[in-house]
């Protein structure tokens, strides 16, 4: 292995990153994207069709960028009973936001990396906020392989876990693209009470529970309201029946074992929050995503 990519991985791992890898700065296979696009399964996230330019190469984002550090952090934690009465939280936003817990790490590990490099370089730092199709850069970068659930799941720490990117303008050696372990398993595709997984790796959006709870602003029926069950932010299903899943170990970044909503609310408290109470639960997490009026129509789905 190059000796300045053995030096960054370690620093990696001294940061708390779980999974590093290297993709070369563009992308191979997008079809599985564009055909997703072409369907229309996006819903009313009409920003995954902008900037589809950028997202099929990564040069328009950075146009000097000869590397991208693909990089992974686990939030996993043991599963906990939900008592009744109360709306389920999908496990990535029971603690800290992540996009700022992980662009706090990537600039720890940018730092690292110029005084490895002994000068400044030049980067970006990515953190699901632009017009990166991260998930097939992880794949690329050997992280994981794209699930049927359109999770990337990694044999080690399975899917729960977050992505982000730096994009470097020094060239290190591409690692080999992850390879498919799903074989003829299809737990998530038959667990999804929204059947929302129409083939493998494409998911319709508009029966995801996870959009319907956090991206979809308008009204939701009865019958989506019997699939959405006790969720009351995101999903976890299929993610939950992966067998990759079931043996994790539980997440070392404390900021993400330090509960700030929790596995579940209670759906009167919630019912009875104003817009400081609202802002209050969800400082600094990612539930934050849904507005307060998303909240309460959520949980008064959840007393139907």
């Amino acid at each position: 292995m190059d000796e300045l990519k053995r030096k960054i991985i370690a620093a990696s791992q001294t940061i708390g990153f779980d999974l590093i890898g290297v993709s070369q700065p563009k992308i191979n296979n997008p079809e599985m994207f564009l055909d997703w696009i072409d369907a229309g399964y996006y819903g009313s996230m009409q920003y995954m069709r902008k900037n589809i330019d950028k997202r099929l190469d990564p040069k328009k984002l950075m146009p000097d960028v000869k590397s991208i550090i693909c990089l992974g952090v686990s939030y996993y934690q043991p599963p906990i009973k939900i008592p009744e009465d109360t709306g389920r939280i999908a496990m990535y936003a029971w603690g800290a936001d992540y996009h700022i817990i992980l662009k706090r790490k990537l600039r720890l590990l940018a730092d690292e990396i110029k005084s490895i490099l002994n000068r400044n370089f030049r980067y970006r730092a990515f953190v699901d906020s632009a017009p990166v199709l991260e998930t097939i850069l992880a794949q690329q970068a050997g992280l994981g392989w794209i699930g049927k659930n359109s999770c990337l799941i990694n044999k080690k720490f399975g899917s729960f876990f977050f992505l982000c990117e730096l994009f470097v303008d020094f060239e290190l050696p591409a690692d080999s693209p992850a390879k498919n372990h799903c074989g003829k398993c299809q737990r998530c595709i038959d667990a999804c009470p929204a059947k929302a997984i129409v083939r493998a790796g494409i998911v319709d959006a508009r029966k995801c529970i996870s959009y319907l709870t956090i991206e979809y602003r308008g009204q939701i029926g009865e019958a989506q309201a019997k699939t959405i069950g006790n969720w009351i932010f995101g999903c976890d299903v299929c993610q939950e029946v992966c067998p990759f899943n079931k043996k994790l170990f539980s997440t070392r970044t404390e900021e993400f074992r330090n509960h700030i909503l929790g596995p579940y609310v209670k759906i009167n408290d919630v019912l009875s929050w104003d817009e400081n109470s609202y802002k209050e639960k969800t400082a600094n997490s990612p539930a934050a995503r849904a507005s307060l009026e998303q909240w309460k129509r959520n949980a008064r789905k959840l007393k139907i």
